[in-house]
């Protein structure tokens, strides 16, 4: 395999499979136990679905058993863009399998 083939498969072997990724995660007992859980986030957008304000966020998990998991969870996040969510670093918290995030600023 050359160079570029194999920066190639790794690069794609890297991306996450996004078809695999619920829409809105809003119960999250089939995927986390309850607990905390450092965080970052990867993407955000505005919730085409939701009220003004809200967007939908997909958080990578930086540590612990979970590391490397990505959910996606809807929720106002109060920083004007969805854009001002990218690569901030968050804590999303799981009690009874409701999340809950807070933005690490």
């Amino acid at each position: 395999m050359t160079r570029n083939a194999t920066s190639r498969a790794l690069s794609e072997r890297a991306r996450p499979d996004r078809s695999r990724i619920p829409r809105f995660s809003t119960r999250l007992r089939a995927v986390l136990e309850d607990g905390d859980y450092p965080a970052l986030v990867l993407d955000a957008e505005e919730d085409p679905d939701g009220e003004p304000g809200w967007a939908r966020v997909e958080l990578a998990i930086t540590t612990g058993a979970h590391k490397g998991e990505v959910v996606a969870v809807r929720g106002r996040f109060d920083t004007g863009s969805p854009l001002d969510l990218l690569a901030l670093p968050a804590t999303l918290v799981v009690v009874d399998g409701e999340p809950t995030v807070t933005l690490d600023r």
